[in-house]
């Protein structure tokens, strides 16, 4: 099982744990929501109270998937609750897929809103890695669902250029002028940038969409990092995360493709 001062080290935001070994195992905790959390440290999608979480964890020996290995999870709510921590075991399958199934409770309310912790471990070639993952637990009304459109909608990794651009539009009822910039996360991993953004109407649809920007850099190193691509012409699903400035949180996707050279594919 986790130890204590793992858990400990997570909440402190202190990972000393690896996610990948030196000797070629790794594990990739993720759920069933989108986005899903694939990666190191990463965010889920949102839950809301009694709703069923899924928790997968993908264990791999020099990117080939091992069956038949033991895999510990762990989930911390962000108060004491009862039931939890919950703590269960799980085998991988022949995908290298581990997974355990649970109930989010639904009372007390006030307890179970906020940031939830997950953590998966397992040893291989006698090591130990471990991944953690985090996810958002609120009423699914207060969740406003945003319209996302990111350029370019073709990404090559090799290009230089300094930024990746979204536009970020509202359902009627919403304003994006009460966006908190500041709080807007890529994938929960990239910060926008505070400057520049604008609002405007890029689509031309009658509707307010505010424009902000990511370090292209960074999002190129996510992808590569995070992101299993095997392919040289591929799609991935970039999810942008935020808050308004009274704390109501939102979130959207959308899709761009991909070029990787020959020599990202080696890496």
């Amino acid at each position: 099982m986790l130890t204590l001062w793992l858990v400990s080290n997570i909440l402190n935001n202190q990972c000393f744990f690896f996610a990948r070994a030196s000797s070629g195992g790794a594990i990739d905790l993720f759920t069933q929501k989108i986005p899903d959390g694939r990666g190191i440290n990463q965010s889920s999608g949102v839950f809301q109270p009694q709703e069923e979480v899924v928790l997968y964890a993908l264990v791999t020996y020099d990117g080939v998937p091992v069956q038949s290995k033991t895999v510990s999870f762990e989930v911390i709510p962000p108060n004491p609750i009862p039931g939890f921590p919950l703590i269960r075991i799980s085998f991988t399958n022949a995908g290298g897929i581990a997974t355990i199934i649970f109930l989010l409770p639904g009372v007390p309310l006030e307890e179970i809103l906020g940031t939830w912790f997950a953590l998966a471990a397992v040893d291989i070639a006698e090591e130990r890695v471990v991944d953690s993952l985090t996810f958002q637990v609120c009423m699914i009304e207060q969740v406003i669902s945003a319209t996302i459109s990111i350029h370019p909608q073709t990404l090559d990794l090799r290009s230089k250029g300094k930024w990746i651009t979204a536009y970020i539009e509202f359902p009627k009822g919403y304003d994006v002028n009460d966006i908190n910039v500041s709080s807007i996360m890529l994938n929960g991993t990239i910060p926008s940038e505070l400057k520049p953004k604008a609002i405007g109407d890029y689509d031309n649809d009658g509707i307010l969409d505010l424009m902000i920007k990511f370090n292209r850099t960074e999002v190129i190193d996510y992808i590569l990092d995070s992101i299993d691509i095997e392919k040289r012409f591929t799609t991935v699903t970039l999810t942008i995360t935020g808050y308004l400035y009274d704390g109501t949180p939102f979130q959207g996707s959308d899709t761009i493709k991909i070029v990787m050279s020959h020599t990202h594919m080696r890496r």
